[in-house]
């Protein structure tokens, strides 16, 4: 029996967990295959393996959520799980994933659903995202996958981590294709995953699915509030370099160097603002695809009873499957920061910090009271704001990230003393500490919290 999505509370505290970072059981012998496969078969990367062994043992994941008061997870749907061979979908596998869904809806926990992450299937090549064609191909199949589990069986979101899978594959080389400085290449790589995100909400909004979420980079603050105006001026027809301009409160150096790498021309430097040579190197050749597909169909939503009939915040002008509701703002030793209100979404966090590692250690936090203390800083933060506010936590879990096991930022660690014999999640994180009592505690503080 399948149960209905359960609401999520206005101020909200969930936890990222699932994916190829933490089902494992994928690119060994007789597994679905990932463009991670060939690094793993050469020795660049550390085997996955079974990761923390979620896809099997989902049961872990609720138990887990349940005890720490969490009433949210972000997950994410594996395509090379899903499509192991090119045309193919796996019943078997959507049948798994519905079932995951469903526990969490019966558990009470909303799921965030990401369609996309940077992981593809080895059919589809390291280079998938860089070529002609890559959008339309992500959008078939997981147009057929949400009709598949139901367009209500979570909240969906477009491509977790597009921003992080552009820049550690085609400038850091971090992960596949392994690219150092492609940055022709990335421009195209970003246009082609933000299509993706505008194709595809088009199709699942014909299907049923009001609001399709679009993940900001966790990056600087300035740019995630940029590319959130620059999409609602693309399906109202405006011009997006005037809209974010005017939504800029000030411009510095740092920002002018941002604009001049920005591959969108959306983060609100004119010829006023910048020399003519930098405008025409923001603004590129080509205007970007993903611009032109987003007016185009916004003109057809806009005309829609579906869209006339919305309600509030979002407006009959804007096309309602390209409402930006998962910001990613920097996260500053100020705390996090939101959105400004003006843009109809509400605050969303989503905790990245980069772990540090130094010949081979890893701390659990950059933050010298551990998790707990992290945990700590973090509710005195949350509790300051006022209105609705969604946290979420970037690991339930050690999982497996960037070819290796090595970051531990998981409340709970993973022993695998064992190695291939088996797993076992530990009670506190990787150092020690009940990060998960903390968390409980940073959970119920901001639920009740609300400053006027």
């Amino acid at each position: 029996m399948s149960h209905p999505l359960p609401p999520l509370f206005e101020r909200a505290v969930g936890v990222v967990v699932g994916g190829f970072v933490h089902e494992g059981h994928m690119n060994g012998p007789g597994e679905p295959k990932n463009n991670w496969a060939g690094a793993e078969s050469m020795g660049l990367a550390e085997p996955s393996g079974r990761a923390a062994d979620t896809w099997e043992h989902f049961d872990r994941v609720i138990e887990a959520v349940l005890g720490l008061g969490a009433d949210h997870v972000v997950t994410s749907l594996e395509w090379a799980r899903i499509s192991p061979k090119k045309g193919e979908i796996r019943e078997d596998v959507i049948a798994n994933y519905g079932d995951q869904l469903n526990a969490l809806r019966v558990a009470g926990i909303h799921p965030m659903v990401r369609l996309g992450t940077g992981v593809t299937p080895w059919w589809a090549g390291e280079e998938f995202w860089l070529m002609p064609g890559s959008p339309e191909t992500f959008v078939a199949t997981m147009v057929e996958v949400v009709v598949a589990l139901g367009v209500n069986a979570a909240s969906w979101v477009s491509h977790g981590e597009w921003w992080k899978t552009a820049i550690s594959g085609w400038l850091t080389g971090e992960a596949p294709p392994f690219r150092k400085l492609a940055v022709a290449d990335l421009r195209l790589v970003l246009d082609n995953l933000l299509t993706a995100h505008v194709l595809l909400a088009h199709e699942l909004h014909q299907r049923g699915v009001e609001h399709l979420s679009f993940e900001l980079p966790n990056g600087p603050y300035e740019f995630s509030q940029a590319l959130a105006v620059a999409l609602e001026a693309a399906t109202r027809g405006d011009d997006i370099c005037a809209a974010v301009e005017s939504a800029r409160p000030e411009h510095d150096r740092v920002a002018l160097w941002l604009a001049a790498l920005d591959p969108f021309g959306v983060s609100g430097n004119t010829p006023a603002a910048v020399s003519p040579f930098m405008a025409k190197l923001l603004r590129g050749k080509n205007t970007p695809r993903w611009f032109t597909e987003a007016q185009r169909l916004a003109g057809e939503l806009s005309a829609s009873p579906v869209a006339q009939h919305l309600a509030p915040p979002v407006s009959p002008k804007f096309a309602p499957p390209l409402t930006v509701s998962l910001t990613r703002p920097q996260a500053t030793r100020q705390g996090p920061r939101a959105l400004p209100r003006s843009f109809g979404h509400e605050p969303w966090f989503v905790d990245e910090v980069v772990t540090t590692v130094r010949h081979g250690v890893v701390t659990s936090r950059p933050f010298s009271g551990g998790m707990p203390g992290y945990f700590a800083q973090r509710r005195a933060q949350l509790e300051e704001i006022a209105g609705p506010v969604r946290y979420t936590y970037n690991s339930l879990v050690d999982g497996y990230l960037n070819g290796s096991f090595a970051a531990r930022t998981g409340i709970f660690g993973v022993d695998r003393a064992r190695g291939h014999r088996g797993l076992s999640w530990m009670t506190t994180d990787a150092a020690g500490n009940d990060a998960a009592a903390a968390f409980r505690e940073l959970a119920t503080a901001v639920r009740k919290s609300n400053p006027a």
